[in-house]
């Protein structure tokens, strides 16, 4: 919690009224106030009484939720805990404050009725399990911190390489951090086979290094652990076979979106390995890559899918029964944030509040390797934008040699660091705009932020998940063969000087915000474990004979139809 300036009162405006809330022994003070509409209440520092006047007469009483102010500019959010004895007053609001009030509503009394729907649920043993990659591991942190809020035992399960990023905050959440083989470096790590393989683009063969260092030891561990589920990211294959030897269930997570069930076919897989190949070159990892995804097409039908997307960046679609659309698992935005935990971040951050510039954030994720010339274009582009604004880049130590400066030589609008805090710096209002290769949860977590982008997509889902924001109106596209300066700096100042981005990306942070996330995810988990699986939601493969009268359809209908023709010809000659 952090501390108040100050004591605070609650206001919260609902059908024409005001409801104040306040500590014990604390009488409402407007001056001490802060405002908000429905059952939701944002405290900031405290405002003058005119200020909070000013603001109210500026709504009406059917303001929705999303109309949460923030009344000086830079107010820093704040909570306070009313504690038990919290005194609350309905009261007739100030004539002056009654703008545009429905004339039926009666005045003498708040109509404030809510339901506490509750339920039982036996407290369950989860294990989240992922790859050490940050698109694949995120959501499943996220999920297992979810599960342990919700008061379930959950572990995450990944490579013990992991530890130092996400160990301490699994703790403090309550949740378990199982390290697997020790001693196995990461993709983000400067040396190692797995930063190698990474730097060469065989991802198939670093998926399959990562399966081969975890199964044996994820094996034993569930052998002795024996939890009640298992929710497996959709690439982590080195779950599947040792959870089904156990008897455990599996639940698959699906960091992407869900044009990749309505796709997914021979055609398109091998498609995708041919474009693999012609990157790589590589026979050992497009064969891996054409394996694992023959193995994630039936599992798509045969498990629970816990799909992290929302409809509005996909388009409507019938979908699947044993799909779950839960949005995406980033943390929602609870309060204006006007620092990060990186305190060389912040302090650059208040030098460029001082010069009045907005931020371009850069990120290209923990995967991705840019050549030279795509560092080059990106810095030279980024420094012609003439809109006054500064430059946030998270960008790996080896890759900031590509540079065309020196570190000492950067300009002081520029600040480049091997790794930045992407959830809390894309939250900040000084960003403006979102540099980055588009992986699903980079993407993501940008619409929660309501921030518009620019697009690099490379390779795998990225260049979907980027055709996908620019057919919703929150992005452009640049092409990474092909990438220059002068296109980075058009596409950039073309978002932010087009307010109609900014406002699309705000319209899709609704929509997302209309999902339930990581707390969507554990419902389900609860349903499937509470009710033994979900097995008849499941596409079970017809039997031969079902088959066989599929295929005879076409066959049957030809025959009809030549039959019809025989005797229309038939009945036309005796006519005739």
């Amino acid at each position: 919690m952090v501390t108040s300036v100050g004591p605070t009162v609650t206001v919260t405006r609902m059908n024409g009224q005001m409801l104040f809330s306040s500590p014990p022994g604390l009488e409402p003070d407007l001056s001490a106030a802060t405002f908000a509409v429905g059952a939701e209440a944002m405290e900031v520092r405290p405002v003058t009484r005119e200020a909070l006047e000013a603001k109210l007469k500026t709504l009406s009483p059917d303001a929705s939720h999303e109309a949460i102010l923030e009344f000086t500019s830079n107010a820093e959010a704040i909570s306070a805990d009313l504690g038990e004895g919290s005194r609350e007053y309905a009261m007739e609001p100030l004539p002056s404050l009654l703008v545009n009030r429905s004339p039926e509503r009666p005045a003498g009394k708040v109509a404030r009725e809510f339901l506490t729907v509750s339920r039982e649920v036996h407290r369950l043993k989860v294990a989240c399990i992922s790859t050490p990659e940050a698109g694949h591991l995120v959501p499943a942190v996220q999920i297992a911190k979810a599960l342990a809020r919700r008061g379930h035992q959950s572990a995450l399960v990944t490579l013990d390489c992991a530890r130092e990023k996400f160990a301490k905050g699994c703790e403090a959440a309550g949740c378990e951090f199982v390290g697997l083989a020790r001693g196995i470096q990461g993709s983000d790590a400067e040396s190692g086979l797995a930063a190698e393989l990474t730097s060469k683009g065989l991802f198939g063969i670093l998926f399959r290094h990562y399966d081969q260092a975890m199964r044996e030891e994820f094996r034993s561990w569930l052998q002795s652990e024996q939890p009640d589920v298992v929710v497996a990211d959709m690439v982590t294959l080195a779950a599947v076979e040792p959870a089904r030897e156990c008897g455990i269930p599996v639940i698959l997570n699906v960091p992407g979106p869900l044009e990749l069930f309505k796709n997914m076919g021979i055609s398109l897989v091998l498609m995708l390995c041919a474009i693999s190949f012609l990157k790589t070159r590589s026979f050992t990892d497009t064969r891996i890559m054409l394996q694992v995804l023959f193995d994630l097409m039936p599992a798509f039908s045969t498990q629970l899918c816990l799909v992290n997307s929302f409809f509005g960046l996909d388009a409507a679609w019938p979908v699947p029964p044993n799909i779950v659309m839960t949005g995406s698992t980033a943390p929602r935005p609870s309060s204006i944030l006007r620092e990060t935990s990186d305190e060389r971040f912040n302090a650059w951050l208040q030098r460029v509040r001082g010069m009045g510039l907005r931020i371009i954030y850069v990120t290209m994720g923990s995967m991705q390797v840019l050549e030279p010339f795509q560092v080059r274009a990106l810095f030279e582009g980024l420094q012609a934008v003439s809109l006054r604004c500064a430059v946030a880049w998270s960008l790996k130590s080896e890759q900031q040699e590509k540079l065309p400066v020196g570190k000492d030589a950067l300009p002081a609008h520029f600040f480049i660091q091997k790794w930045l805090p992407q959830g809390e710096a894309l939250q900040l209002p000084d960003v403006a705009v979102v540099v980055t290769h588009c992986g699903f949860g980079g993407l993501n977590e940008t619409i929660a932020a309501g921030k518009p982008l620019v697009a690099l997509p490379f390779r795998a889902d990225q260049p979907g998940n980027a055709k996908l924001a620019r057919d919703r109106g929150l992005a452009e596209v640049l092409s990474p063969p092909k990438l220059t300066a002068a296109a980075v700096t058009t596409a950039v100042s073309k978002v932010l000087a087009d307010g109609s981005y900014a406002q699309r990306a705000l319209e899709l942070q609704r929509s997302m915000l209309k999902t339930g996330g990581a707390e969507a995810c554990v419902d389900a988990i609860e349903h499937f474990v509470e009710h033994g699986g979900c097995e008849e939601l499941f596409v079970r493969k017809p039997s031969w004979h079902q088959r066989c009268r599929k295929a005879l359809v076409p066959f049957t209908l030809m025959a009809v139809g030549a039959a019809g023709a025989c005797v229309f010809q038939r009945y036309a000659r005796k006519n005739s």
